[in-house]
């Protein structure tokens, strides 16, 4: 359970967030929603520890028990596909042949399996993020948090994404996802929380946010 009590936070004299107040709770998935500097990306740094607030409370995991993908991560120099998978693979100390195994996984769930050798610059926008989720995977940890994943892809591969997100989800995972695609946070999330000028404005299940 992560836990964020009337979080206030100032930067330079400027009110970022102003008595935030929510609950992540184990084993669902949350959309954060909301229009540009409303404080989500801020929200994910108080949970992962970056940032501290000002005033209020926020109780929250170890970072090491959370994979956080931040927005516009910098593609991994002359790595291929599944090399850059292998690296969060081999930090688990695995050996060789359930490395394989592990990466052969990841690449069927994650319709991976002809990028492997490709490297990960050459690979669309929408592919990279499969990637990346794939690492967060590999990593093994109970929570993922990424920020703005899909922010230039079309439509068919949100869809994609997020169907897999949701895959994710149900395997026993927390996820929290910061997107401003309404709609396929209304689709497949199982909460959504809605911040706009530093404040929570919405707080619930994605049926209660259409009524």
């Amino acid at each position: 359970m992560i836990t964020l009590s009337n979080a206030v936070v100032e930067i330079e004299h400027l009110n970022i967030l102003q008595g935030v107040s929510f609950e992540i709770s184990p084993n669902s998935f949350y959309c954060l929603v909301g229009p540009n500097g409303s404080g989500k990306t801020t929200v994910l740094k108080l949970i992962m520890k970056i940032l501290q607030v000002n005033s209020g409370n926020v109780d929250t995991v170890d970072p090491k028990d959370i994979s956080y993908l931040p927005q516009n991560l910098p593609d991994p120099p002359f790595l291929s596909v599944g090399e850059v998978i292998s690296v969060a693979i081999k930090k688990n100390n695995k050996g060789s042949d359930s490395r394989q195994e592990i990466l052969d996984a990841l690449a069927e769930q994650f319709h991976l399996e002809g990028l492997l050798e490709r490297n990960f610059s050459d690979i669309s926008a929408g592919e990279k993020q499969r990637v990346w989720l794939a690492f967060a995977i590999a990593q093994e940890k109970d929570m993922i948090i990424m920020d703005e994943p899909l922010s230039s892809v079309d439509r068919n591969s949100r869809e994609e994404f997020y169907s897999l997100l949701k895959e994710v989800s149900l395997e026993g995972r927390t996820l929290l996802v910061v997107t401003h695609d309404i709609d396929m946070a209304l689709h497949y999330a199982d909460k959504i929380i809605s911040l706009q000028g530093g404040r929570v404005v919405f707080d619930g299940s994605p049926s209660e946010f259409v009524s």
